[in-house]
């Protein structure tokens, strides 16, 4: 029986877009423990370990200092552990005597710097060295094999695993299956919803500066995120925009399914989850015009220029006024999630680990 190593310190303690992948990895690969003998690196603190032995998994458990605990914790654990194959999250171990598979969400931050911290550059450098010393590399979007490939100075295998969009799908059928969605979040009317973290990366900024071109329109902004570090937006309260902060998936689940159109006009993305999962509650979408999003989005978004909030404010009020163009959008959206699950991206990821 082929042994397979995933590292899943992240189902602990990880970025958040992280996290929730190495949680639909575990949760799917859970049909194979039957097929492999899978081992789960953990964080030796994560409550859950008992729960995952249950499940069928093996783990081994270790302290989680994130890239000191793969460059240099993981040599010695292998020294006493053999494994045919190693999947691990963005760091690759300096040493190993078993065959190394790198999973990198993106390296934006080697092509946009200016959005990432001075640590955060110097941390994510040895993402670099990781490429470079793992047999074969995954990544999330055809848009990034390509990114991946400008910085590699040797010619690896590199596979693109596409994320899922049906974690929150899932809890949306299980609140309806169970009575009304409530919500905490107080607005009503027409609103554009954006979700996510509010970063000059993220462009937030041209998307609310897009609302003085939209002042005889009855429609409001409701921005769903928290702050990071990077983002000189002055948030100024408003009567039509509204800053929720960070939400709870309930929530969250309320705001899509009662938004008017989902805007996302980032600059810059690996994969880029949330336009996905507006398509999956039926939402028309706005999307960027640049990065992975018209791979990902296909015709099932309309597009915009990032850096004109004039033609993100064209492109609103022309969604809200066409109701034939919406609808359009929502079949195709309909149509387009269905090639995004989890069940079909970790059997693609099981294909490259399995062989």
């Amino acid at each position: 029986m082929k042994s397979i190593l995933i590292d899943a310190k992240w189902l602990y303690n990880g970025p958040t877009s992280g996290k929730v992948v190495v949680k639909q990895q575990v949760k799917q690969l859970e049909r194979f423990t039957s097929d492999y003998r899978i081992t789960l690196i953990v964080d030796k603190n994560d409550p859950n370990i008992s729960k995952y032995e249950t499940l069928g998994f093996f783990t081994l458990k270790i302290p989680n200092y994130s890239l000191l605990t793969n460059l240099l914790i993981f040599p010695f654990l292998f020294y006493f552990n053999k494994f045919d194959v190693c999947l691990f999250q963005n760091y690759t171990p300096i040493i190993s005597r078993n065959k190394s598979i790198v999973f990198v969400h993106d390296i934006i931050f080697y092509t946009h710097p200016n959005f990432f911290s001075l640590f955060e550059r110097l941390m994510f450098r040895f993402i670099l060295l990781s490429l470079h010393l793992a047999d074969e590399i995954v990544t999330i979007s055809e848009n990034e094999r390509s990114r991946i490939k400008n910085y590699l100075k040797k010619n690896k295998t590199i596979h693109v695993v596409y994320n899922g969009v049906d974690h929150l799908i899932s809890n949306y059928k299980s609140v309806e299956k169970n009575g009304v969605i409530k919500s905490t979040i107080d607005v009503s009317g027409k609103y554009v919803l954006y979700v996510g973290r509010i970063n000059d990366r993220k462009n937030v900024k041209n998307l609310i500066t897009s609302f003085n071109y939209l002042s005889r329109l009855d429609v409001k902004l409701v921005i769903a995120g928290g702050d990071d570090w990077q983002n000189t937006l002055n948030k100024i309260p408003s009567e039509r925009i509204l800053f929720t902060g960070y939400v709870s998936d309930d929530d969250l689940i309320w705001l899509y399914n009662n938004a008017s159109i989902f805007a996302f006009v980032s600059y810059e993305e690996g994969f880029g989850l949330p336009p996905l999962e507006a398509m999956s509650y039926n939402l028309p979408v706005i999307v960027s015009n640049t990065s992975c999003f018209p791979e990902v989005c296909g015709n099932a978004a309309v597009f915009v220029d990032p850096n004109k909030p004039k033609d993100i404010a064209s492109k609103i009020e022309k969604l809200l006024n066409d109701e034939d163009l919406r609808n359009q959008l929502k079949r195709n959206g309909e149509v387009r999630v269905r090639r995004f699950t989890w069940e079909n991206s970790i059997k693609k990821l099981i294909d490259i680990l399995g062989k």
